[in-house]
């Protein structure tokens, strides 16, 4: 048997929808306030710039998970936007640190197959 609001779903019951109730009572969940919005129009900048530093930490490829979950362990328990940013900073560097590295491995392995190098 098919369930009667199943039914009234799919032939299009036009019964209009209950009125909400004012202050929507038992929905608000005071345990899980945003910290990234105080409300009022504003932004935490610390929440921000914590934010902003986890999505670059983890859009870089060149970094393993285990170091991407250790460097956004260290941005979560920052206290403030500039130590937020400096990690931030820090997670690039090391980003470019990789790249580097793995440019001269690369360049490295290309010599040691060169003819000239193996005739040495």
């Amino acid at each position: 048997a098919i369930a009667p609001a199943v039914i009234a779903i799919s032939c299009g019951d036009q019964t209009p929808a209950p009125e909400p109730t004012p202050g929507n009572p038992n929905t608000d969940n005071p345990q899980n306030p945003n910290p990234g919005n105080p409300g009022g129009g504003t932004v935490d900048p610390v929440e921000a710039a914590k934010t902003e530093a986890k999505t670059a930490i983890d859009a870089a490829v060149e970094l393993s998970d285990s170091v991407k979950e250790a460097l956004k362990r260290q941005v979560e328990a920052t206290t403030t936007e500039a130590a937020a940013r400096d990690l931030k900073t820090k997670a690039d560097a090391l980003v470019s640190a990789v790249k580097a590295l793995s440019g001269s491995v690369t360049a490295a392995k290309a010599l040691k197959e060169d003819a000239q190098y193996s005739n040495v």
